[in-house]
């Protein structure tokens, strides 16, 4: 055999070679458990900055709801049993909608619509299938279809075509009463309990159609289109609320890069003739404050005046533009 005219020193290994082995092993390990630490991050919650005010504001809104709705629908059936008129999907839609209210899948059109079909998709399938497990897999498979094709996707809506099927419900009545007073009730309880505690709902859904001068890098309402185009996947961030966020986000970063500097380290000090309604700060104001005034007020300047209210000069776009970005 060949391997018996081998000798012991064909097999050693070199100290280079062991180091190496012992580096090439490390690394391996390491490797798999990064990639293990990585996939287990993916299940912890992720980072909240929402105050205890508004956690108290959605659970009392989320009371307030279905309190609300169990009153109104129990006075008009006359029966204060709940298991007659009030749904269990009922208590997923008040979590969304008091808790996200911003989200699209919180606004009324889903809120109401995503229902509907899915009790006829619930129906269809019980009448079709029974009370069987095709029967529930093809209500809720149903039910998506259903809400995506009428831009009503609302995640209890599953629920509503799955209840059908489990409970063995064929009167398609039920779609009548419970299923429409219940979710009319809980989106006027929802739109009455955000006007109280200052939230907009519903909220529009569309973005604005205007330029975003004083962004980072200006965009207008086609370019976030077709970003979200190629993105592919249902937001569950309204267009308009997602165009805001990316707004202030800029507007921050403009006041971290103006730092401490004031009007007066970035006006042009000229002679001024003043227009009629022009915008005037103060030589001691930061230039943090500018970005917002100049997006606020779609202003291409403004006028710095000193502390005896004396213009002293002028910071245009441009300028405020260049000290922002100055190196």
């Amino acid at each position: 055999m060949v391997y018996d005219r081998l000798s012991a020193v064909d097999f050693a290994i070199l100290p280079g070679q062991s180091n190496f082995l012992a580096t090439t092993g490390s690394i391996a390990r390491m490797t798999s458990r990064n990639i293990l630490t990585t996939w287990l991050e993916s299940f912890a919650p992720p980072p909240t900055r929402v105050s205890m005010r508004e956690r108290l504001s959605a659970a009392i809104g989320a009371l307030f709801g279905i309190a609300m709705t169990a009153l109104i629908c129990g006075f008009a059936r006359q029966n204060w049993s709940l298991s007659w008129w009030m749904m269990a999907p009922m208590g997923a839609s008040a979590v969304q909608v008091f808790c996200v209210p911003g989200s699209p899948l919180s606004q009324p059109w889903p809120m109401i619509v995503s229902h509907i079909v899915s009790a006829l998709a619930g129906f269809a399938s019980y009448h079709l299938l029974g009370q069987t497990t095709a029967g529930a897999a093809c209500a809720v498979a149903l039910a998506t279809f259903a809400m995506l094709m009428t831009r009503s996707l609302h995640a209890s809506g599953g629920g509503t075509a799955l209840l059908i099927v489990l409970s063995g419900i064929g009167d398609w009545h039920f779609l009548l009463f419970p299923i429409l007073p219940n979710m009319v009730c809980l989106v006027v309880a929802a739109m009455l309990w955000h006007r109280l505690t200052g939230h907009a709902y519903p909220q529009r859904q569309m973005i604005a159609a205007r330029v975003h001068q004083l962004a980072l890098h200006s965009f207008e309402r086609g370019d976030l289109e077709a970003v979200l185009k190629s993105y592919d996947q249902t937001l569950a961030m309204g267009r308009g609320e997602l165009e805001s966020l990316i707004e202030m986000t800029e507007l921050q970063a403009y006041r971290r890069m103006a730092g401490d500097r004031t009007c007066r380290d970035i006006m042009t000090a000229a002679p001024v003739r003043p227009a009629e309604g022009e915008v005037t700060v103060r030589e001691d104001d930061p230039v943090s404050g500018l970005p917002a005034l100049f997006s606020a007020g779609d202003l291409s300047r403004v006028l710095v005046a000193d502390s005896e209210s004396r213009l002293t000069g002028v910071i245009t776009k441009p300028d405020l533009m260049a000290a922002l970005f100055a190196v």
